[in-house]
């Protein structure tokens, strides 16, 4: 697996960090691990860097299995922010799609895509990245 995580609980503050090849099996177990997560509340506040992928191994279709387990576990993401941050070129788009589909399917959470760490963290109102 390609991707980790590591939750603040005071902050309700989550960092998901994808490297490496990025596949599907990956896109979906973020996806359920985030929701199953007993830590995780209502408002969370979510980063999905995506600078370490050097390779995309996923089709489209995890896009909709990741929505669809957020749509199950609506409550529990009611209120989320999520910060995609994805500067190379197939990423963004590829990011993009997911925030329109986001959007389009009424999920919980709110899924904005940016290139710069910065914009997102503050978008999320976070205190900007320590160097």
């Amino acid at each position: 697996m390609s991707v980790e995580y590591k939750f603040n609980e005071e902050s309700n503050f989550l960092y998901s960090r994808f490297y490496g090849v990025m596949t599907d099996e990956d896109l979906r177990n973020q996806a359920q691990a985030v929701v199953d997560d007993p830590r995780i509340k209502p408002g969370v506040k979510e980063i999905v860097d995506l600078r370490g992928v050097d390779t995309v191994d996923a089709s489209t279709d995890s896009i909709g299995v990741v929505i669809n387990i957020d749509m199950e576990h609506g409550e529990k993401l009611a209120g989320q922010k999520t910060a995609i941050v994805a500067p190379r070129e197939l990423l963004y788009g590829l990011s993009k799609i997911y925030e329109v589909l986001y959007e389009l399917s009424q999920a919980p959470a709110n899924v904005k895509v940016f290139r710069d760490i910065g914009e997102a963290r503050k978008w999320l109102e976070l205190e900007p990245e320590e160097k």
